[in-house]
């Protein structure tokens, strides 16, 4: 399967702009969020994109599942809006549901429901099918169609053509499909816009990788399901009885899927840059090179992933689990300290050390990390990992040095010795 880095994925999707929506003109200015927790009373609706903001491949994001359920458990409702077309939305609801998440299968809302809805009333024709990756055609009905590898008969017999997936596509493949279209162009439905989807090892081709090169080449339109389309849209507002869409927001990793999707269904949009599409890359230049601006722009889907991943949820006073002890805290300081950037000052604390933490369990190692944090966030002049006013830096030490003894990043002696 081919790869792509992400000045390459970039430049494929602003190579297409002229087959996607238009980005909406006069958006106001962004603002800059550390989380969504910084706007949870803003919005009653979240659409979640999957891939880069609830897990990367078929890893979970981590601590993302809790904070989910915190939105659901205040009320908020919460969809997973995602260009998944591989797979009925039952078979997907049990993959999240691994990963760690409590959605219904009416909080799912794909690209592949969003194509078996355009397929009415011209499901009769003979389709030839691509990328179904071991899965069936069940939920699509009585539709008859053709399965397409590198046999070439199939593809002349086929009145019209389904691309689902990437996982199966040849050369060979892509190849008598080209030609079949050069010589008699038929219908192209793309299941899946997506050009690539992040992984843990990088970005795969997608479908939507394949729909473009194939129009660059033989000049036939196709027609997308999913994000950044309409359609998809159109489907999730049907699965909310919320009239005021100023009170939904879209949530995702990539400025042409879903943020320009955003812009199409006319809600606001947060763009996740330290995960997915952008993680290590200059999101902001990209959003000033593409002009698809964002409402919001956040570092992260939810505080403490990082901790909520390598911590134990050692049970704190009153029976309440540390972690979720933890959470309170930290949330209650950053609505006090806000202006003095001390919760951000914690949350850097914990990167850094967690950096370690990976590679090691030895508590004294452990110790020797939090004590140089301590050191650096003591200095005059500290590194910029923290540039914040002193004053700020030393009000985060004495919490900084609770959480880590709670947590046990280092016995309880050792921790004494470093306040």
């Amino acid at each position: 399967m081919k790869t792509l880095s992400v000045s390459e994925a970039f430049d494929a999707y602003e190579a297409v702009r002229p087959r996607l929506p238009t980005a909406a003109e006069g958006k106001p200015a962004p603002r800059q969020i550390d989380t969504l927790e910084d706007i949870f009373d803003d919005f009653d609706v979240f659409l979640l994109d999957a891939f880069g903001v609830l897990n990367i491949g078929e890893s979970t994001i981590a601590g993302t599942p809790e904070r989910v359920r915190d939105l659901q458990a205040a009320g908020k409702r919460v969809l997973v809006v995602s260009n998944a077309a591989s797979v009925p939305r039952e078979v997907l609801l049990k993959k999240y549901e691994a990963l760690g998440y409590a959605f219904t299968v009416q909080d799912l809302v794909t690209s592949r429901m969003a194509t078996i809805a355009g397929l009415t009333g011209i499901s009769d024709k003979v389709w030839g099918i691509m990328g179904l990756s071991g899965s069936t055609l069940d939920d699509f009905g009585t539709m008859r169609s053709l399965l397409l590898a590198d046999d070439p008969e199939p593809y002349d017999l086929a009145e019209g053509f389904l691309l689902v997936g990437s996982g199966e596509r040849t050369e060979a493949s892509q190849s008598l499909l080209e030609e079949s279209m050069s010589t008699r162009p038929r219908p192209l439905l793309i299941a899946n816009p997506d050009i690539i989807a992040p992984r843990e090892h990088g970005f795969t081709t997608e479908p939507g990788y394949f729909a473009h090169q194939l129009a660059e080449r033989t000049g036939v339109t196709p027609t997308f399901f999913g994000k950044p389309f309409a359609n998809i849209y159109a489907l999730a507002f049907a699965n909310i009885a919320l009239a005021d869409r100023s009170r939904v927001v879209m949530v995702g990793d990539s400025l042409h899927t879903d943020i320009l999707g955003a812009h199409t269904a006319g809600i606001a949009s947060v763009l996740i840059s330290g995960f997915g599409f952008f993680a290590g890359y200059d999101a902001p230049s990209a959003i000033t090179r593409s002009g698809i601006v964002r409402d919001y722009l956040a570092r992260r889907p939810y505080t403490l992933h990082l901790l909520h991943a390598f911590l134990p949820p050692i049970p704190a006073p009153g029976g309440v689990s540390m972690t979720s002890y933890q959470w309170e805290q930290m949330s209650r300081l950053r609505r006090e300290r806000a202006p003095t950037g001390l919760g951000t000052c914690v949350l850097d604390m914990h990167r850094l050390s967690l950096r370690v933490l990976r590679r090691t369990t030895s508590p004294v190692s452990q110790a020797q990390t939090s004590r140089c944090i301590l050191r650096d966030l003591g200095r005059a002049d500290p590194s910029p990992s923290f540039q914040l006013p002193r004053s700020c830096r030393m009000q985060a030490v004495p919490f900084y040095v609770t959480i880590c003894r709670h947590h046990l990043y280092f016995p309880k002696n050792q921790s004494d010795q470093i306040q």
